[in-house]
């Protein structure tokens, strides 16, 4: 009942939920540190209009992504939900690649005043790979505040990318479901 109201999962689909979690399970994620990334990353998936199960299939490699790299589901899913929220700040985000007298542009959205989707968000933080660790922190900073929770997300993020993302939605999707 707590992962339904965190994810906003309907009745009909809690077993295709529950099928994601205990797939993460199996990849080392506890099932209570998924509680508890789920519920700090709600307000994230409300915010990029990822709730339901979509929403949590889509949500749940970034939690075990963070969890395989030590951080507790708490913290992964409260950074993450303040990433996205930033994400949607694109002024602030102009802004700071200006301050910063960074040549990219960068737009996590699509266009239409919503969140353009994981795709568009790796393909923009693919752009601050190649920068050095001296340009690219600040830029995080002015972006995405520098608490040490959220920096280290968008590293993981940065450093992993889309292809660290499908590796893990790969593995997932390679076990044995509820069913079987």
């Amino acid at each position: 009942a707590k992962m339904q109201d965190a994810t906003k999962t309907s009745e009909k689909d809690m077993l295709s939920l529950m099928d994601t979690i205990q797939r993460s399970y199996y990849l080392g994620v506890d099932s209570t540190n998924m509680l508890q990334g789920f519920s700090k990353l709600s307000a994230g998936m409300k915010t990029i209009k990822a709730e339901g199960l979509k929403g949590a299939q889509a949500m749940a490699p970034l939690l075990v992504m963070a969890d395989q790299a030590a951080m507790a589901g708490e913290s992964a899913g409260n950074a993450y939900s303040k990433i996205f929220a930033s994400m949607m700040k694109t002024d602030k985000i102009a802004k700071s690649l200006k301050k910063n007298k960074s040549p990219l542009s960068m737009n996590f959205t699509n266009g239409k005043g919503e969140f353009g989707g994981l795709d568009n968000m790796f393909k923009q933080l693919e752009k601050l790979k190649g920068l050095s660790t001296e340009a690219r922190l600040p830029i995080l900073s002015d972006m995405f505040g520098n608490d040490a929770e959220t920096i280290q997300a968008l590293n993981l993020l940065i450093d992993k990318g889309k292809a660290g993302y499908n590796e893990t939605l790969a593995k997932m999707n390679a076990q044995a479901d509820l069913q079987k």
